[in-house]
């Protein structure tokens, strides 16, 4: 279900009134920042609201880095950081992986790869908690040393699942299975083995990463 952002009366005294009046918490008690990497798109920095509501619905501060591949600006940005979401968009350019493109392979943007992988190069090194989604999933994969298939439906060797789905966004189309053993998935989902998600994508980890270890799969194998 999306959630509606809060939008107050439009009354200026009374905004200013409250801007005025609030006490924010001390230092040690503020909301962790939570950087959240942009898309880019018709020249904008842009990310969907719903990344933007999830980072508050879990008590942090969201903050949005335009895709810039400046280091100083960039190293001065995520050394603020408590924690990163890495966000969805288009495919990853096969050049990084070293691989020459297929016909299947859809719009890259070698700029939001260098962005990405910049980001996560500066994270990483922070030692800053990083989450993927979608492609920011894929491209942690990648810059860690992992692989994605440039269109699973033309080079994985078996049969699929449908993996772009036509429904709303906010509904599930197939389920996962969560790997047993230590398994923060797990944790998060209260023991849940098979949980229900949706797909919008038709790349998709390949070999994972050296160090990192899958802890879901879809019934036709794909990470």
């Amino acid at each position: 279900m999306l959630k509606i952002m809060k939008v107050r009366r439009p009354n200026l005294e009374a905004l200013y009134k409250e801007v005025d009046n609030y006490i924010p918490a001390k230092e040690s008690l503020q909301p962790p920042r939570i950087g959240i990497s942009a898309n880019r798109r018709d020249g904008l920095s842009c990310i969907a609201e719903t990344y933007v509501q999830a980072v508050l619905d879990a008590g942090g501060a969201p903050v949005l880095i335009p895709v810039i591949t400046d280091l100083k600006a960039l190293t001065v940005l995520v050394s603020e950081l408590d924690g990163l979401v890495m966000s969805g968009g288009g495919d990853i350019n096969p050049l990084y992986l070293h691989e020459e493109p297929i016909p299947q392979l859809q719009d890259v943007d070698t700029l939001r790869d260098e962005y990405d992988l910049i980001l996560l190069r500066l994270a990483a090194n922070r030692q800053i908690p990083i989450m993927g989604i979608c492609r920011g999933h894929q491209i942690m994969n990648v810059a860690f040393g992992g692989s994605v298939y440039q269109d699973i439906h033309s080079q994985a060797d078996h049969p699929l699942l449908k993996h772009s789905q036509t429904l709303a966004r906010e509904y599930p189309s197939h389920t996962v299975t969560l790997e047993p053993g230590t398994n923060q998935l797990r944790t998060i989902f209260n023991g849940e083995k098979q949980i229900l998600v949706n797909s919008f994508h038709h790349q998709a980890v390949k070999e994972v990463a050296p160090g990192f270890r899958a802890t879901a799969t879809a019934p036709d194998g794909i990470n």
